[in-house]
């Protein structure tokens, strides 16, 4: 950090905000702009997510951690844990209350908590974060990028290995329970709890099923997604009802879907003439698949049926923890996660971190070019890395850019507002006298990268998965539910909203905080 610019003027810090962010909306715009072009297709999307879930993510992981972080920083990831706790467990629950407060609907409350648990963690705050590199403000660019990566990864455990994508489904049983008791004319305490069933009745007729469709047939699997929330573009998890469902993370291949009807879309050359919008999204994420009329129970193989008939039931406790351990350690075995741990080894152990970077804390013979024997690895990663950010936020773009809604139901428009409130105005507000305790009790270390990335986190909108694991859980009968349409406006309202909110909440953390 240059001597001029501790004592920049708060006109200059404001530009610095600014800038950033409109370099951040720019790159969304073109994601908006493709898609609304039909370039940017859910198709096109799904096979891009798979590059950056399956390559970027963990060659910018790898680069940025390894490069930045050693064994020294045990205490800042301390409190990079400390915060991300605070943010989403408090944010989630201030959502949460103050949304229950001011009337949100009982078909909602698993995605209002959602909204406040899930932050857009990653893409986002990097490319704010590198927009800052020519401002001169912080030397220390790259080690703030590494932080967020670390943010980004203990953010996609939470969300995928703990299984917090659940959560959305919750608002979706108690909407099929009050449908079944509407048209049986029975309420009873008994049927709220029931686990959701697979078999789902249309209203077309008693015959056709909403159903499932495995996807273990087609060989496919699931990618995840750690680091990069903007990305998530495919196939959400199964259903956890069956212990035969397999969960995993969202990304990497196909949804489940009605592949007759989805490869007409996609196939259709007059679909360019026609933007893809939310319900085009439905119908490739959608769990059910109204082409079929069977079950995932049903298309399982009749012999291993038979023989899952004849062991005993097990209990809903022991059912219920062998998906979650299924989950668990699936979800730990994708290259997001692996390259994490594998990362987070290297840079803690001085003679494995010496292969790949110069180190203090260690030295080893260098290669013929006086660099570290394994230095082009790095070159690599971080070559190839630095390209997950703009292809992430370009994916943002093109899901707002899917985005529209053509009837606004009375008064919907009050919930998002809420939360919208509640994440960009009330909790930055908390989460900065959050951090200035932190400081105080000098748990920032000295180290203002860190204080002004941590300060950040607390202003951002909800993450983008939350629209797949909503899409996931919709019924594909062609009626807009009432969980999209909310979630909808809560993208329109953050992102219309965030370019003064955020920038604000920059200028007093540099201004005030960190006395530029």
């Amino acid at each position: 950090m240059s001597d001029t610019l501790e004592t920049i003027s708060v006109g200059s810090i404001i530009f610095i905000a600014i800038k950033p962010i409109i370099k951040v909306y720019m790159i969304i715009g073109v994601g908006f702009f493709l898609a609304r072009k039909n370039v940017l297709s859910i198709d096109t999307t799904r096979d891009i997510s798979y590059i950056v879930v399956t390559v970027l993510v963990p060659c910018l992981n790898f680069a940025k951690i390894v490069t930045n972080i050693d064994n020294s920083f045990l205490p800042q990831i301390g409190t990079i844990m400390i915060t991300l706790v605070m943010i989403m467990i408090g944010q989630g629950l201030l959502t949460f209350g103050v949304g229950l407060l001011a009337g949100c609907p009982r078909s909602w409350w698993g995605g209002l908590f959602m909204c406040g648990l899930l932050p857009n963690i990653s893409d986002l705050p990097i490319a704010y974060l590198q927009g800052m590199q020519s401002s001169n403000v912080f030397a220390d660019i790259d080690l703030g990028v590494s932080y967020i990566c670390i943010y980004g990864a203990v953010h996609g455990f939470v969300q995928f290995n703990l299984g917090a994508f659940r959560i959305v489904g919750i608002d979706f049983d108690y909407d099929k329970r009050k449908k079944i008791d509407e048209e049986t004319g029975e309420v009873s305490e008994s049927n709220s709890q029931k686990p959701e069933k697979i078999e789902v009745h249309t209203d077309a007729d008693d015959a056709d099923k909403i159903s499932i469709q495995s996807y273990d047939e087609a060989n496919n699997y699931v990618q995840p997604i750690y680091g990069s929330d903007e990305v998530i573009s495919h196939r959400i998890p199964s259903l956890m009802s069956s212990l035969n469902s397999r969960v995993s993370h969202p990304l990497g291949t196909e949804l489940v879907k009605n592949p007759t009807a989805v490869d007409s879309m996609y196939h259709n050359p007059t679909r360019s003439n026609h933007p893809e919008s939310i319900n085009d999204l439905v119908k490739v994420y959608s769990k059910y698949n109204n082409q079929s009329g069977t079950t995932e129970d049903e298309v399982n193989d009749p012999d291993e049926s038979d023989t899952d008939k004849r062991q005993p039931p097990k209990s809903k406790a022991r059912e219920q923890f062998d998906i979650f351990l299924s989950t668990f350690i699936e979800n730990t075995l994708k290259p997001a996660s692996i390259s994490t741990v594998v990362s987070v080894i290297i840079c803690m152990v001085p003679w494995l971190k010496a292969l790949f970077v110069n180190t203090h804390q260690a030295h080893l013979s260098p290669a013929p070019d006086k660099q570290p024997p394994l230095s082009f690895f790095i070159d690599f990663t971080s070559y190839i890395g630095n390209a997950q950010v703009p292809f992430g936020l370009m994916l943002l773009g093109g899901t707002i850019g899917r985005i529209r809604l053509e009837a606004l139901p009375k008064g919907l428009w009050k919930m998002p507002l809420v939360v919208t409130i509640v994440k960009l105005i009330l909790f930055p507000v908390i989460g900065c006298a959050l951090n200035s305790k932190l400081q105080k009790d000098d748990l920032f270390y000295g180290d203002k990268i860190l204080y002004f990335v941590s300060t950040i986190e607390y202003c951002l909108p909800p993450a983008t998965s939350i629209i797949y694991f909503t899409a996931f859980y919709t019924p594909t009968d062609g009626e807009q539910t009432i969980q999209m349409d909310i979630l909808a406006l809560v993208y329109i309202f953050h992102y219309v909203s965030l370019i003064i909110f955020l920038p604000i909440v920059v200028t007093y953390t540099m201004k005030v905080l960190l006395g530029f």
